[in-house]
């Protein structure tokens, strides 16, 4: 067996310098936007086939990357198909950007799955030593999907698997082969556009947990340098137009999602980054966005190196999942990860994201935050929510932790401490909520050193049984204004302007409601007026944090906060509140924030949002034959009249009375209002399936056998014979042969007919 892989990873290795060598490709490719469509199946594919129709597809993977292929070329993989051992690696292909090359599936069914298992073994070399002589910059490397000097290209809709081989080294040791969903390298050809992953399922890629660098994990952008040495600075190779949207990956290690490392690592020394040099040496137009990441072994999501990268909408979830004593024995280096971050990125903006449960913080991991503004130039973290994260929410982290912000976010029963404040230069945080669990400091402990950093309209809100006397100041260099300070006994004494309050004060809806599970998608909680899963956060009537806050100029030079966590608008307010909630009274459905106030008129100050509208569900599931209707129930408090129905999309679902009746399959949003309150239902209407578990049934004469089907939804079944006196059937599904010969037993469900042969003996 140990020849055998060592001579796949021979020939693997010859593959990829063949192929690379010649570095021919797009500029050859004719201009047109039309191209070929490839067709791949495991079902009843062959690699003899010419490919270019359903009914004659290519049977593997390595069939397509032996192709030249051409803008507008789409490659199209059957649903059902299961590519075991199978890789598809590109090197130098190129659609272009009216006619990007598309990977996709056909036909109806499961995703096709690229099944790997340790093969598509290829060779990383960064072309230089990184910055810290204990990173791996070299190696062999097993890549589901490669993208290597590849662009203008486009992957949807398919599962992919990597596994461990039962002859490789041993799990989690130093050795351990670095593996990876999808791969992409820059090295070559400058530049490389416009990359979008869009729907993909990644899950059970067992790489290296220790080689942070290494294309190593779900999803992993790296750059190299040039092969040409006279092109190293005339050919820069990175990044522009990268988009990785609506995936899910669980269980993959080390790192969740990744864009996008780079060999020119050296260039960025300062912890001032210049426009002009992270646009000539990094990533630029970055976005990932609505992903979900389960149970990564290491960190969630990273950019590095990259322009403005923005990071939103994305759910990670007990994350960490390898960072401990057992499985990261090896050493002691690096022993760390979080969740979602930067590195060495310039105004990188992280917004609308959740994160909860990163693991190990108590068995080893010494980050486990939700969120590390880590080494990097203008960081942005907005609008996000976290809870039970064993180290804490967020950290500042060391020297070049550079003009960070962090601002309108909500964070629920983070362990260790809200704030780790490793020695970073400075950190601007304002109008966030903390809500801290018992006996949690509100800044980490065990630090050595402490950076400044300015804390300012924040509601800090101590949930244990007992008021908490806490130390707010490490070092000497944290500044504390027009906080909120709920269930202490002491406040900072820089805070001239602390409002503080005992326990049983009433300060929010419903302190602590924050939601502790997911769907995997993010609770939205962007448009004012719309119930959300958040609002138990919203300031209650006559709450101290009413006008008690201070109008903020952000000390890292960013544009001021158009909108709170909740969506209301803070252009024209002039008196604002302490949290993450600007305060606003519902008059009609005009939408408007009420009039400021001074001090002066506090007591006209707007009211309270009493008035509340909710569904009895958030999700549901119909299908266009069967279970067709789902009924929804409205509950209003505050409010009176006639509730409103509307559909986003009336030719999916249409809604009368809160009844809602699928038309075809699709998503839509219903949508309940009364008094200008509204609440959401997210309907997903499906075509119904019955599948049999045998097409075809042998029974004996006065013998009985069972018809097994699956239907979804799970409907009313009926049976009938073609021919009872050969065999018969009962409401159940139980054949009895009569008589020998052939019939055939006709299944209904939601409209839907399979047929089952029979044969009696």
């Amino acid at each position: 067996m140990m020849k055998k892989r060592i001579l796949t990873m021979v020939t693997a290795l010859a593959v990829l310098c063949s192929s690379a060598l010649p570095w021919v490709g797009a500029e050859a490719a004719a201009q047109g936007t039309s191209g070929t469509t490839y067709y791949v199946s495991t079902l009843h594919g062959k690699d003899s086939n010419d490919g270019k129709t359903e009914k004659t597809p290519f049977y593997s993977l390595q069939k397509i990357g032996s192709l030249d292929l051409k803008p507008g070329d789409q490659i199209l993989l059957e649903s059902g198909s299961v590519f075991t051992n199978g890789y598809l690696h590109l090197y130098e292909q190129s659609g272009s950007k009216e006619a990007p090359i598309v990977i996709d599936k056909y036909g109806k069914g499961a995703a096709p799955v690229i099944n790997t298992n340790g093969q598509g073994i290829w060779y990383q070399n960064y072309g230089t030593q990184l910055g810290n002589p204990n990173h791996k910059y070299q190696g062999y490397v097993s890549s589901s999907i490669l993208l290597y000097d590849t662009e203008y290209i486009e992957i949807k809709n398919l599962e992919i698997v990597n596994k461990a081989l039962p002859v490789d080294t041993g799990y989690n040791t130093m050795a351990s082969m670095n593996r990876t969903g999808v791969a992409a390298v820059a090295q070559n050809k400058g530049t490389i556009d416009h990359i979008y992953l869009n729907g993909l399922n990644i899950h059970d890629v067992q790489g290296n947990v220790y080689d942070k660098h290494m294309n190593n994990g779900g999803i992993y952008f790296s750059v190299f340098l040039p092969r040409n040495a006279a092109e190293k600075e005339t050919n820069i190779s990175r990044y522009n137009d990268v988009k990785i949207e609506n995936c899910r990956l669980e269980k993959v290690n080390r790192w969740g999602i990744t864009v996008g490392y780079t060999a020119y690592c050296s260039k960025f020394g300062a912890k001032a980054i210049e426009d002009s040099l992270i646009q000539k040496y990094g990533s630029t137009n970055v976005v990932i966005r609505n992903n979900y990441i389960k149970e990564a072994g290491g960190d969630a999501i990273t950019t590095m190196y990259c322009h403005r990268p923005l990071i939103e909408y994305n759910v990670a979830d007990s994350v960490a999942a390898q960072i401990n004593n057992t499985d990261y024995a090896e050493t002691t280096f690096g022993k760390v990860a979080a969740a979602i971050w930067p590195w060495k990125c310039k105004d990188a903006v992280f917004q609308y994201n959740e994160v909860f449960d990163t693991q190990n913080g108590a068995e080893g991991n010494d980050d486990a935050q939700a969120w590390d503004a880590d080494w990097g130039d203008g960081t942005l973290y907005q609008y996000n929510y976290s809870h039970h994260n064993t180290g804490g929410c967020v950290m500042f982290c060391l020297s070049d932790a550079y003009q960070t912000t962090f601002r309108y976010n909500i964070s629920q029963n983070d362990l260790k401490g809200a704030l780790d404040i490793t020695g970073n230069p400075d950190a601007h945080v304002y109008n966030n909520v903390f809500y801290m669990a018992e006996g949690v400091p509100f800044i980490r402990d065990g630090r050595e050193a402490y950076g400044p950093a300015t804390i300012e309209n924040n509601i800090i809100y101590n949930a244990g049984s007992a008021p908490r006397k806490e130390v707010w100041n490490k070092n000497h260099k944290q500044v504390y204004s027009n906080n909120l300070y709920y269930n202490y006994t002491n406040v900072p004494e820089s805070d001239s302007a602390a409002v503080s309050v005992k326990a049983g004060t009433e300060v929010f809806v419903k302190a602590g409601s924050g939601p502790s599970a997911t769907t995997g998608k993010a609770n939205p909680h962007s448009k004012p007026g719309v119930t959300t899963a958040f609002d138990g956060y919203q300031l209650v009537k006559g709450s101290p944090a009413i006008g008690k806050g201070k109008k903020i100029t952000d000390a890292n030079g960013k544009e001021a906060s158009q909108v709170d966590f909740f969506g209301n608008r803070l252009k024209d307010v002039t008196a604002f509140d302490i949290g993450a909630h600007q305060y606003r009274e519902i008059k009609g459905d005009s939408g408007k924030p009420a009039a400021d106030s001074g001090a002066e008129t506090e007591k006209e100050a707007p009211g309270p949002v009493q008035a509340s509208l909710t569904l009895d569900k958030t999700e549901a599931v119909i299908y266009t034959k069967g279970e067709k209707t789902v009924t929804l129930k409205a509950a209003a408090s505050g409010l009176s009249g006639t509730v409103s129905w509307t559909s986003a999309k009336p030719q999916t679902a249409t809604v009368k009375n809160g009844k809602v009746i699928a038309k075809k399959a699709g998503e839509t949003v219903i949508t309940a209002e009364l008094g200008g309150r509204k609440a959401s239902c997210v309907v997903t209407v499906k075509k119904p399936t019955l599948k049999l578990k045998k097409k075809k049934l042998a029974v004996k004469k006065g013998k009985k056998a069972k018809i097994l089907t699956m239907a979804v939804p799970a409907g009313k079944r009926t049976f009938k014979s073609s021919d009872a006196r050969v065999a018969s059937v009962d409401k159940k599904g139980a054949v009895k042969g009569r008589k020998a010969g052939t019939c055939k037993i006709t299944v209904t469900c939601n409209g839907l007919k399979k047929t089952v042969k029979v044969k009696v003996k």
